[in-house]
């Protein structure tokens, strides 16, 4: 794709706005910029552009030779079920969106965002999404809010079930694991499948902060898998996918580590066997992308919960 130059803006003028896929070189002033805006510990910073930053897509603005604004795009694999069949779609999960403070507000993200999707159409992605700060300003862009979350109070919960087994992913064959993504596509019409690389992948970014990945089995099948990172002297919950609808098998798992856990999680997916404390972030997909729009009608039947 040619780059695309903007030389007025009708906020405030600048020499060149140079918008274009980042370089090796870039990685350095690209780790500033992520540093400035959120609020992620450099242990983790250094997982993410060791391992995660290096195989994604990453877009930058920059005015000059200076980098002004980014996104990150980040490849996943999407399982999408439809009349009992799976199919394997390209999808990209956009992370890190940032610009330096005093370039805010000028229509410069704006412009890149529309660059990444603009890129992503020509590269054959069957599906964008993000996890969105505020709504309000995506939707303007053209996403839409399809996978809801929800922050439950967990600590004070105690599972009804105390024959579940906890264990690691080294105790886990690749069939129970295909067992498990089965269950999921009879379960969701579009997902990101839970194969050994993917939770190798989870782990490792779990470790980053001292956690790791746990998987719930039922009668030797796998129920759940989560995973936690810390923050302080307490985990954090993350990345919780079960086959079961319900957040037993999570709960027993906190009990059986014994981890100390902060009392409140976001949890992807509808749980009505507890109550919700509060909406959270969701997902929001990119609409004029997929062709699949029965979806977005029936979004409890979608299960997307990416960290990074």
């Amino acid at each position: 794709m040619n780059e695309e130059r903007y030389d007025h803006m009708d906020r405030k003028s600048f020499d060149s706005i140079r918008i274009e896929i980042a370089g090796a070189e870039d990685l350095n002033e690209i780790r500033k910029l992520w540093k400035q805006s959120f609020d992620d510990q450099d242990a983790y910073m250094d997982y993410y552009f060791s391992s995660v930053a290096i195989r994604n897509q990453i877009f930058v603005a920059k005015n000059g030779s200076k980098i002004i604004s980014m996104v990150h795009l980040n490849p996943y694999t999407l399982a999408e079920t439809t009349a009992g069949v799976t199919a394997y779609k390209k999808g990209g999960y956009v992370v890190g969106v940032a610009t330096v403070p005093e370039f805010r507000k000028q229509g410069i993200m704006s412009m890149l965002m529309k660059y990444v999707l603009s890129y992503a159409a020509e590269n054959n992605y069957d599906y964008i999404y993000l996890m969105p700060e505020k709504e309000i300003y995506y939707k303007g862009l053209g996403f839409a809010p399809v996978v809801e979350s929800g922050f439950y109070n967990i600590t004070d919960l105690k599972p009804e079930k105390n024959d579940y087994e906890l264990c690691g992913l080294e105790d886990i064959t690749d069939e129970q694991l295909q067992s498990f993504s089965e269950k999921l596509a009879q379960r969701y019409d579009l997902f990101v499948p839970r194969n050994r690389a993917y939770l190798e992948d989870l782990g490792m970014e779990c470790q980053s902060l001292f956690g790791d990945v746990y998987i719930i089995k039922n009668e030797n099948e796998i129920a759940a898998v989560y995973g936690t990172m810390y923050d302080g002297d307490r985990a954090e919950i993350i990345q919780y996918c079960t086959v079961t609808g319900s957040i037993d098998p999570l709960l027993y798992g906190i009990r059986k580590s014994d981890i100390p856990v902060f009392s409140e999680v976001e949890l992807f997916g509808t749980y009505t066997d507890h109550k919700m404390i509060k909406k959270g972030h969701g997902i929001m997909f990119y609409e004029p992308y997929t062709e699949c729009t029965e979806l977005y009608r029936k979004s409890d039947h979608i299960f997307i919960n990416e960290v990074v």
